[in-house]
């Protein structure tokens, strides 16, 4: 829906305007976490944890369009952020 090539274009699009200032904030605490615990990409990846998480959700547990390698703080952000966001769904 957003800058779509198809259909008519849309004046405005409220959920996606107001969610997106929930998002930003979500991810600004994010990247504040991440950081606060991260200090660098390295770190990250030498995270065991972390990379047995990333092989359980790209193996048996076939989580859809989770990213192959979290090796960067940034991926990391990404993640924790989108998982936020949809667990406020339920």
């Amino acid at each position: 829906m957003i800058n779509s090539t198809t259909g008519p274009a849309l004046k405005n699009f409220p959920f996606y305007e107001d969610a997106s200032v929930i998002y930003s904030a979500m991810r600004v605490f994010m990247t504040a976490f991440v950081g606060s615990y991260y200090s660098a990409d390295s770190v990250v990846l030498a995270d065991k944890e972390i990379q047995a998480w990333v092989k359980e959700c790209n193996g048996a547990a076939k989580v859809i369009d989770f990213p192959a390698a979290i090796a960067k703080k940034d991926t990391l952000v990404d993640v924790l952020t989108h998982m936020v966001s949809i667990s406020n769904d339920l």
